[in-house]
């Protein structure tokens, strides 16, 4: 009998470790936890379509994103965005009309699942579109930012097609806490267990070893939230426009 869902979920990662394949790609499907919105429609085998324009609402990813025949879209780019609450102020905010372009705004509600990765890889190499993401300035969020970037450490024998290496970082960057954060914090022993764990990992971009070493040397943190008042009207449209990405 089994005790407890970790017991699945350890059950299932060693079939696909055997198997050198992800669970999704072997059918093993957990309901989707992503959140999409924005200038896309995805045109599913049964024939329904998924309008994900429709009055600026969050969207629902479908569980086995491979079931999406074709995507159709006339966005410039892709946003991604660490929590939902975030995706929510700029829905809120009315983004989508102050960017000055059109774009898809996805979230995976903290560590992505294999279908919202899945999603961003499709997006990023079937519509050929630039991918943007957005997290808190922490070990946590660099991890995140990472695992759409590179796969999971965890989930390593995962195929190309949940990774995006093309991934545009544009913060926040620990090298700007200072400039653009007032509410920055110290970090926790769990920080810097986890910056320890990252540092240690050898895919990672010279400039994104800088923004850890940054991390590590300040002790300090800061959440998307505390830039939340000029994100949409100015700090990612300047990120994104004068390519100050990493």
């Amino acid at each position: 009998m089994i005790r407890s869902q970790s017991y699945i979920e350890s059950a299932k990662l060693d079939v696909c470790r055997m198997l050198n394949t992800a669970p999704v790609l072997l059918g093993l499907l957990s309901a989707s936890k992503g959140l999409i919105s924005g200038d896309v429609k995805l045109l599913m085998n049964n024939g329904d379509v998924i309008d994900c324009n429709m009055c600026n609402r969050a969207t629902a990813l479908p569980t086995d994103f491979d079931n999406v025949e074709r995507i159709v879209t006339n966005a410039e780019m892709v946003l991604i965005v660490e929590k939902e609450s975030v995706f929510e102020s700029l829905l809120s905010q009315n983004a989508f009309n102050t960017f000055g372009m059109r774009f898809i705004l996805l979230t995976g509600k903290g560590y992505p699942d294999c279908t919202t990765r899945r999603i961003v890889h499709r997006l990023s190499v079937e519509c050929n579109l630039p991918v943007y993401i957005l997290v808190d300035a922490d070990p946590f969020g660099i991890e995140i930012m990472l695992i759409y970037r590179h796969g999971s450490q965890s989930m390593n024998f995962t195929s190309n097609s949940l990774i995006t290496p093309t991934l545009r970082w544009i913060g926040l960057h620990p090298s700007e806490i200072d400039r653009v954060s007032s509410t920055a914090v110290a970090l926790t022993k769990y920080d810097n267990k986890k910056l320890v764990d990252i540092l240690s990992r050898n895919d990672l971009s010279f400039a994104t070893r800088q923004e850890l070493c940054t991390l590590q040397e300040s002790q300090l943190k800061a959440e998307i939230e505390s830039v939340i008042d000029f994100l949409s009207p100015y700090y990612i449209p300047t990120k994104i426009n004068r390519n100050l990405y990493l």
